[in-house]
């Protein structure tokens, strides 16, 4: 073969390694946004099952709390009550008593939650329980929200 004819065979395989490079990166950038966008819905998903996970802990802190505020004072409240009811402070203070056991156990486990939703949380936990009969009540009126902080 001649010298030029080596030369010019030389050029175009160099040539068409570089295009073959540049292609393979192309491809492998095109990959790797795919497994990104991929990725980032599998974040998104698995974001989404903590946030249900906490809440389920939330609710799950709240109703040991406010079962355990129900047992230790507001059943003996309301055995020694000649009516069996609770007084608008004794609502409060039974309130506060759950509010503070759930905030304890939620801020030793580390679980930040606002107190707004610690409030309502609270509020739907016993009126589930009261509407489930589980509650000794007679019907008054749920504990009302004492402000805390």
């Amino acid at each position: 073969m001649e010298q030029s004819t080596v030369t010019i065979i030389v050029a175009v395989v160099t040539a068409l390694g570089s295009v073959i490079a540049a292609f393979v990166g192309w491809l492998a950038k095109r990959g790797v946004d795919y497994l990104d966008k991929k990725t980032s819905v599998l974040d998104d998903a698995n974001q989404l099952v903590k946030k249900e996970a906490l809440k389920e802990r939330i609710v799950e802190v709240v109703t040991i709390a406010v079962k355990s505020t129900m047992q230790t004072f507001v059943d003996d409240i309301k055995a020694k009550s000649a009516d069996g009811k609770l007084t608008k402070e004794e609502r409060s203070e039974a309130f506060r008593r759950s509010y503070d056991t759930a905030w304890g156990i939620l801020k030793s486990e580390g679980i930040e939650v606002g107190k707004e939703i610690l409030t309502a949380t609270i509020e739907a936990v016993v009126g589930g329980i009261k509407g489930a009969g589980k509650n000794s009540s007679t019907g008054e009126e749920k504990p009302q929200p004492v402000p805390v902080g």
